[in-house]
């Protein structure tokens, strides 16, 4: 800067050219460097790797190649999904791959009328049966709640991923479930909706001329 100026050179619009330019160029790769920084971070953290089984936003697949910009996966339906770095690191991050263990979780719902004892004694056995099921771990069977045809209950039982796929487990839960309700003689209903008819309105003396008619 001494040097140009003891030549003659102006200094002052010199400097304010490559600012402006600088601060265009700056604005026009805002979203490029953003994706860059955001890739570096990744990698620097690690929070998920190659071939793992992973849930970014909405998307679930796993992990195809992490670059500095982008995060390529292949979604569980086959398609492949490529997403920004910035994206991946302002949505929430689910790894289904770094812990080795899952918990099923499945409602399963009863008739009104049975026994919620006895139906939570006969899943609580049929859970201990399943092939898979880690019976070292805190598996439950709960009520969970009143639906609108029926008691609903939950069912959480523990198992490894590297010895069975999750949704392997889940059928297995499912499968296992229905046949000891049904060996139980509890019922799974299906869905119920009553209808309050007022006395003397047109509704009802449809319903009486179409009784009567058998």
């Amino acid at each position: 800067v001494y040097g140009l100026n003891s030549v003659g050179v102006a200094i002052g619009p010199l400097l304010g050219a490559l600012g402006v330019a600088g601060f265009a160029v700056a604005f026009a790769l805002q979203g490029v460097l953003a994706n860059v920084l955001a890739g570096v971070l990744i990698q620097i953290r690690r929070p998920f790797e190659v071939g793992h089984l992973v849930k970014l936003g909405d998307d679930l697949g796993r992990i195809y190649d992490v670059t500095l910009r982008t995060v390529v996966m292949t979604a569980v339906g086959g398609e492949q999904i490529i997403i920004p770095c910035s994206t991946v690191i302002e949505e929430s991050i689910e790894n289904w791959s770094a812990n080795r263990y899952r918990r099923a979780d499945l409602i399963v719902g009863v008739d009104y009328d049975a026994d919620v004892d006895e139906a939570v004694a006969v899943l609580t056995e049929a859970i201990e049966g399943v092939d898979g099921a880690l019976p070292d771990r805190d598996n439950k069977v709960v009520i969970d709640g009143f639906g609108g045809s029926s008691v609903d209950i939950r069912l959480l039982v523990w198992h490894d991923l590297e010895q069975v796929h999750f949704l392997d487990f889940r059928h297995r839960v499912a499968r296992a479930a229905k046949y000891a309700l049904d060996g139980a003689g509890i019922g799974i209903p299906f869905p119920i909706r009553t209808l309050d008819i007022p006395p003397g309105s047109p509704l009802e003396r449809l319903a009486d001329r179409a009784a009567a008619d058998g």
